[in-house]
């Protein structure tokens, strides 16, 4: 019998999670811990491959693996800080190639 692969969901965020800010040494956000807790809830199952995009105080892109969530860091446009540059979106899609968005 074979096993289905996991399904590839992508979550996408407007703030940096602490986890990945914590791994760049940038300062956590003080809110959205029910976020983190969901996530992490769902990346314990075997079925989901975890895929999370963010806009973040970056440079360039950034790309993490953290406990089998791969994150992705898009930096904020420098005249838009709410804002992310197309082309990072698209790398996104089709890097992580998500069956759920």
């Amino acid at each position: 019998m074979t096993s289905k692969p996991p399904k590839r969901i992508l979550w996408v965020l407007s703030f940096l999670l602490p986890e990945p800010a914590r791994q760049l040494g940038m300062p956590a956000i003080p809110f959205g811990g029910w976020v983190s807790t969901m996530l992490g809830l769902l990346a314990k199952a075997p079925e989901i491959h975890l895929g999370v995009a963010m806009k973040a105080p970056v440079k360039r892109r950034r790309d993490l693996v953290i406990e089998g969530v791969h994150y992705y860091l898009l930096p904020q446009q420098r005249t838009n800080k709410f804002d992310v540059l197309d082309a990072d979106c698209r790398f996104v899609l089709e890097d992580f190639a998500p069956d759920l968005l």
